[in-house]
C-alpha cells in the first residue's frame, strides 16, 4: 500500500479515517500483535468467525464514539469465490453504565452531590 504522499506502508491490519484511532488498536488486541513482534513471530490470522466477532466489536465501539456514524452496519467478505456483502443489521450499544444516568442523590462520580450542586443551571 502507498499513501497519498508516496510512503509505503506494509501491515496486516489496515485502517482509515477515525478508525485510526479506535479500531487500529483494537484490532491489533485481536492478533496479539505486541506479544508476537516481541517474540519475532507473525501476527495471528484470524479465523472468519473470529474477524466477524472482532469487527462487530470495533463497529459498536466507534459508533458508540463517533456522533456521525450508525449503529447499523454491513459487513463484506471479500475472497476467491467473490464478494459476500451481509444483510445490514444493527450493533448493540450498552448504556447503563454508571455515570450515565443520575441517581436521586449524586452519581457516580459525584456521591455526596445535591440536586442543586450537579443540576445548578
Amino acid at each position: 500500500l502507498v499513501d497519498m504522499q508516496g510512503t509505503p506502508y506494509e501491515s496486516h491490519i489496515l485502517t482509515t479515517g477515525f478508525g485510526n484511532y479506535m479500531a487500529l488498536p483494537l484490532m491489533r488486541l485481536a492478533t496479539h500483535e505486541a506479544e508476537c513482534l516481541t517474540n519475532q513471530k507473525q501476527p495471528e490470522i484470524l479465523t472468519m468467525a473470529e474477524a466477524t466477532m472482532w469487527c462487530k466489536d470495533i463497529m459498536r465501539v466507534l459508533s458508540l464514539r463517533s456522533s456521525q456514524c450508525s449503529s447499523r452496519i454491513q459487513i463484506a467478505t471479500v475472497c476467491e469465490e467473490g464478494v459476500e456483502i451481509s444483510a445490514p443489521f444493527e450493533v448493540e450499544g450498552n448504556w447503563e453504565l454508571d455515570g450515565f444516568h443520575s441517581k436521586e442523590d449524586g452519581n457516580a462520580y459525584q456521591p455526596n452531590a445535591t440536586k442543586e450542586e450537579l443540576y445548578s443551571y
